[in-house]
């Protein structure tokens, strides 16, 4: 086909105009207003004059424009005020009029009302059991536009969890809730008119489940020659599995049949998880549920989905999830190559107990009370590092304990304990054969005069220990009964104040 051989015909456009709005929808409340942009673009030169109306206009709002009709040069902002319309939605359509030439343009209109207080649906108030991706559920209104929620460890909301504001009455929280623990939330409705006051204060405990990620990775898988990579993640906390997953099991590899997953618990326990799946596929990214339904992974597995594993998971329960746990990726075929990029295990467990002060909540896994009503004798509670500095508020609690333990803190740390109960902060009956309690690198202080601030009933070691004891405090700072012992090392100071 040749262009000069063939007949062309050029035709002259035809002088004309379009108009577009912004924003397309508007929300309005009693007595206010709210303006739409009026954008018009002339083709050709058009400069006729170009007339503004605006029709299916409700009842009880007035309208104005800055410029009409609308010159060369010029757009336009079309103003609409409430006046007595009912609340409500309503479609306002403006029309563009020069000449035979007629454009429309629609505009949502949304009459506003005062938000009222919303209703918390699940979890209950004080529900136990709750999953640590809980989809939280609270009654919608009718005169919101969005919501913000708030979730905490702490009722008084001191410390967020989560702050967020969905558009819908429900929220799915996707990064896991620390399991074991007491979550609080409140909701309130918001729209441009007001902000709604906030729902009653509701409380939940997740099951307990936790969810490990691993830290040495990416771990890179070479192309030359056959292959056999492991990532490791040790699990500090004790509990016995009653059922486990493996989340996020991501990477990049050509060729996903050249590789083999493998699991490895800390007592050597090993699933093959997956086996050589998919063929000439590249990259992966999929979870493993052993109570997924039915059927086969897609190809590529690529999609994030959960699916069930080459062989079961169910191998794992009754095992402790203390200790080294292992990822084993067998490349079983020369030439392709990639990365292992991340890998998780969920394990919901009983009898859990963690032994690392990870946070100064008054319960819940990490927290310091959690910790000593879970050990075990013989037992040493350790405080995470991101603790320097921090107070430990135990609220109106106490710490009962009658077992062989250290509490093993550093006095550099500057990590603070405090009580408001009205019994000693530290009761102490640990046996007065063998260690006893030591209580070490701590500093200890009470919120009222009614105790001492340590009962001594056992055997009982202080290195590096600081009271805190009220100048108005009649009570001994330690108070020693007949069948106690007690041994103070290295710099342990009472400080009245």
């Amino acid at each position: 086909f040749g262009i000069n051989n063939a007949n062309i015909t050029i035709l002259s456009g035809v002088p004309t105009f379009f108009m577009t709005v912004d924003p397309t929808s508007v929300g309005i409340c009693s007595g206010g207003s709210g303006n739409v942009n009026i954008n018009i673009e002339r083709i050709l030169g058009f400069a006729n004059p170009i007339n503004l109306s605006v029709t299916s206009i409700p009842a009880g709002i007035n309208y104005s424009f800055s410029n009409n009709p609308v010159n060369q040069g010029q757009n336009s902002v079309l103003s609409l005020t409430h006046a007595g319309a009912a609340e409500g939605s309503y479609t306002v359509s403006i029309k563009a009029i020069s000449g035979s030439i007629v454009r429309i343009a629609d505009v949502s209109l949304e009459v506003l009302g005062s938000t009222t207080q919303t209703t918390l649906v699940y979890p209950a108030d004080q529900q136990t059991g709750i999953s640590i991706f809980p989809l939280l559920e609270w009654a919608p209104v009718a005169a919101a536009t969005g919501y913000e929620l708030v979730v905490s460890r702490d009722e008084d909301f001191n410390t967020l969890i989560l702050e967020t504001t969905p558009e819908t009455s429900t929220f799915q929280i996707v990064d896991a809730l620390e399991g074991a623990s007491e979550f609080f939330w409140k909701v309130r409705p918001v729209n441009v008119c007001s902000i709604g006051s906030w729902s009653e204060i509701n409380s939940f405990e997740t099951q307990a489940c936790f969810v490990y990620k691993s830290l040495d990775v990416p771990k890179t898988i070479s192309a030359s020659g056959t292959q056999d990579v492991s990532s490791y993640h040790t699990v500090l906390d004790r509990g016995v599995i009653t059922d486990l997953d493996v989340l996020n099991l991501e990477g990049l590899h050509t060729y996903v049949s050249d590789l083999r997953f493998t699991l490895y618990s800390p007592n050597a326990t090993n699933v093959r998880i997956w086996n050589t799946p998919c063929g000439n596929y590249d990259n992966f990214d999929i979870n493993f549920d052993q109570s997924a339904p039915a059927g086969s992974w897609p190809c590529p597995p690529t999609d994030g989905g959960t699916y069930r594993p080459s062989n079961t998971l169910n191998t794992f329960n009754t095992r402790q999830i203390k200790g080294q746990w292992r990822m084993r990726v067998q490349d079983l075929a020369n030439q392709d190559g990639g990365s292992l990029q991340k890998w998780e295990i969920k394990t919901c467990v009983t009898n859990f107990c963690r032994l690392t002060v990870d946070n100064s909540y008054q319960n819940g896994a990490g927290s310091i009370y959690s910790a000593l009503q879970c050990a075990s004798t013989g037992d040493t509670i350790r405080f995470n590092s991101a603790l320097e500095n921090e107070i430990i508020d135990l609220g109106d609690q106490n710490l009962i304990l009658d077992k062989q333990l250290v509490i093993e803190g550093d006095l550099s740390k500057n990590i603070h304990l405090y009580s408001n109960s009205n019994d000693a902060l530290i009761v102490n009956s640990a046996p007065s054969s063998g260690a006893g309690l030591l209580i070490k690198g701590l500093h200890l202080h009470r919120l009222n005069n009614n105790d001492s601030m340590i009962e001594n009933n056992g055997k009982l070691i202080l290195q590096d220990v600081i009271l805190h004891h009220s100048a108005g405090n009649t009570h001994e700072a330690i108070f020693n009964t007949s069948a106690s012992s007690l041994e103070v090392r290295g710099n342990c100071e009472v400080l009245h104040e």
